[in-house]
This record gives structure tokens, C-alpha cells and sequence, in this order.
């Protein structure tokens, strides 16, 4: 029986190469799929369909906190409602995301250096261009003071819906409080909805695939700043690099049969 020549070898040995490249290249991705959701330089993931936001002005307690948990959404009209692409708002002015990840200056604590109008509820809400459709109650206007510390702070509802798929990784980065639930099941548990300062966390999502609706609840209290971003894992890369592999294993496996069949003898009757 004839053997595979050593010019078909490097063939072999090149695509075996193939397949274990792409294999470390799936694990690795894999692995940094948590990771990215924490990275300063990925923009607060895009929304599916457009979520609707409520926004309530109200008394801070006499330590200057007011608690993001779905039992303290007030029943009162809301002071100001939006349109929301993505969750991605922030007191340190426009397109200046991602605060927790340099030492801010004073000017940015404090809210009264450098830029002045950014304790306002309009400057909070468009700050990365993510809300539109802003609508203020009668006797609100944009200019409303976003934080009045220990006195008045910001309660914010967004409703709306994520494509996920179980045991994909939701994100927040959030200054001072967050509540979340996903259909219904409340994951707040493992937020910190209290006095946040400067805070990046996860939760696991653990229900059916597809399009689910959730509820976030946010609150800036006590002082500035403030900012809320939400991102999601990007399961797609894997999938795509999945099916990438099972391409690479498939034609694998047609090479090594022609290469099998060409040195093969010919069967005489």
C-alpha cells in the first residue's frame, strides 16, 4: 500500500496547526469574555429596541441616601421621561465615560470647577448621547440640579428588553446605586444598591434564550459624581468562532481524505 509522500506532510501538519491556533484562539476568548465587561474602553452596549426611562427628584434621608431597590420607586408622577439607546449617562460631561477608571480632579468631584452645568438633570441624561425624547413635567426644567446633597437626589426606572442567551454576563458601572431584574426575577441581591462609590459588577443570567425584558432602578445621592453604564457580554464572537472550528475540523477531515485516497492503490477486478 502506498504511504502519504513528504510533500502531502507539511499539508498535514498545517492544517492540524489550524485547528489547534483556533482552538486556543476559542478558549481564550472565552475567558475574556468576563473581563471585557469591566474594560474603560468599550461603549455601553447597544439596546435591541429603545427603553423608556422615568426620572423622580426626591428627599434624602438624614444621612443623605436613598436606597436603588424596586420597593423605593415612587408612586408619584414622574418628574422627567426619556428615550434610551443604550444605558450610558455620567456627571464628568459629554463622551467622558468610564470615571472609576482614572483619578478624577477636583473640578470633576465636585461638580463645581470645570464644568458647572454637568450636575443637571439634561447634562446627566445626554452626557454620551444615549437619551432622547427628554420630557419635563410642568415646573421641571433641564437645568434641575441633579444632586442637592443630603437634601434632594435622583431616582431613575429604565425599562426595556436585552437579547441574551443563559449564562450570559450583564454589567453595570454605577455611582451610587443599582437594582436589576430580568423578566420579573430580581438580581439585586448581588448588586450594591446602597452608597455605591465607584463600583464595576456582574450578574450571571440564568433564564431561557432571547429577547428579555428588564427593569433597572438607579439612584445618585449623598454627592457627586454620578454615572450608570450597563454593558453586556458579546456571546456572538463566540458562536461565530465556534462554527469558524467546526469549518476548520470539516475540511480537515475532506483533506485528509483525499490525501487517504490519492495514495491508495486502485482496486483491480
Amino acid at each position: 500500500m502506498s504511504t502519504i509522500s513528504s510533500r502531502d506532510k507539511p499539508s498535514l501538519a498545517g492544517l492540524m496547526r489550524a485547528v489547534a491556533m483556533a482552538s486556543i484562539l476559542a478558549s481564550s476568548l472565552f475567558c475574556g469574555t468576563e473581563v471585557a465587561l469591566a474594560d474603560p474602553f468599550v461603549p455601553p452596549s447597544g439596546l435591541p429596541v429603545p427603553a423608556s426611562g422615568k426620572v423622580w427628584f426626591v428627599g434624602l434621608d438624614a444621612n443623605g441616601f436613598y436606597d436603588a431597590t424596586f420597593a423605593n420607586i415612587p408612586t408619584a408622577t414622574p418628574d422627567v421621561t426619556f428615550s434610551a439607546s443604550a444605558i450610558g449617562f455620567t456627571t464628568y460631561g459629554p463622551g467622558k465615560a468610564y470615571p472609576w477608571w482614572t483619578t478624577p480632579t477636583p473640578g470633576d468631584v465636585t461638580n463645581s470647577g470645570d464644568a458647572g452645568h454637568l450636575n443637571t438633570i439634561s447634562g446627566f441624561l445626554t452626557s454620551l448621547g444615549e437619551a432622547y425624547k427628554i420630557t419635563y413635567a410642568p415646573g421641571i426644567l433641564g437645568n434641575h440640579a441633579l444632586l442637592d446633597p443630603f437634601f434632594v437626589g435622583t431616582f431613575i426606572e429604565i425599562t426595556g428588553k436585552l437579547n441574551l442567551v443563559t449564562g450570559e454576563k450583564v454589567g453595570f458601572a454605577h455611582d451610587d446605586g443599582v437594582g436589576f431584574a430580568l423578566n420579573g426575577i430580581d438580581y439585586s441581591y448581588l448588586l450594591n444598591n446602597h452608597n455605591a462609590s465607584g463600583v464595576v459588577e456582574t450578574i450571571t443570567y440564568t433564564g431561557p434564550d432571547g429577547l428579555i425584558n428588564f427593569d433597572l432602578v438607579y439612584s445618585e445621592v449623598r454627592s457627586l459624581p454620578g454615572y450608570l453604564e450597563m454593558h453586556v457580554s458579546e456571546p456572538n464572537a463566540i458562536w461565530l468562532l465556534t462554527i469558524g472550528l467546526l469549518a476548520v475540523a470539516m475540511i480537515t477531515r475532506r483533506r485528509l481524505h483525499e490525501l487517504s485516497a490519492r495514495h491508495l492503490p486502485s482496486t483491480q477486478f
